[in-house]
């Protein structure tokens, strides 16, 4: 069993899970889960648990920047609706209680984070796919002011409203990967897709 392996299985067990599904096992269990060059496309069935692998994983980052005294990662979750960010955020205050982090969301309605957002003056921002669009398309480094950016429901990609933004968001991304090496790029996905 890997170093890795052991670490993430006591930071879940320390959030209250007793074991991994079959997709998170096998994505803990891969080593291209903890070498943060490598982007990963996480796909399973709808409850199958894929959102708790990059929660995992960037519970293992703050872990690293703890030991390292380096400063804590920052995290772009991009969701597609507005009632999917609340959700979120309310999952990640949650899940993250014991940090001392700055999380925050950003829809149509609620803005008031905006401009933290932009600077990357946060730790996790729950965001809809069309503002990381918009500040995208206005400041070419915006995406790499972040560690990681989480792409939930990827599937959307095929989506002829929602999926054209989705699809420059990735590009833009990788680009930025190319140039940064930042962020890594963890998309979630069903079979559909």
């Amino acid at each position: 069993m890997s170093f890795h392996y052991e670490e993430i299985s006591k930071l879940a067990k320390e959030q209250s899970f007793s074991a991994f599904t079959n997709l998170q096992e096998n994505a803990f269990r891969s080593e291209d889960a903890y070498d943060i060059d490598k982007d990963l496309f996480i796909i399973g069935e709808t409850s199958s648990g894929k959102t708790l692998i990059p929660l995992l994983l960037y519970s293992y980052a703050l872990k690293q920047a703890v030991d390292q005294h380096a400063d804590y990662p920052k995290m772009l979750f991009v969701v597609p609706y507005r009632a999917l960010a609340a959700q979120k955020k309310k999952e990640m205050e949650s899940f993250y209680r014991q940090w001392d982090l700055t999380i925050v969301q950003s829809t149509g309605e609620f803005r008031q984070d905006d401009e933290l957002i932009q600077k990357a003056d946060v730790h996790i921002a729950v965001i809809i796919s069309e503002k990381v669009y918009k500040y995208a398309a206005r400041d070419t480094t915006f995406l790499s002011k972040f560690d990681y950016l989480v792409l939930d429901e990827i599937g959307l990609i095929n989506n002829s409203e929602r999926g054209v933004r989705l699809d420059f968001i990735l590009a833009w991304a990788n680009f930025q990967r190319q140039q940064a090496h930042k962020p890594r790029i963890i998309a979630l996905g069903t079979p559909f897709f």
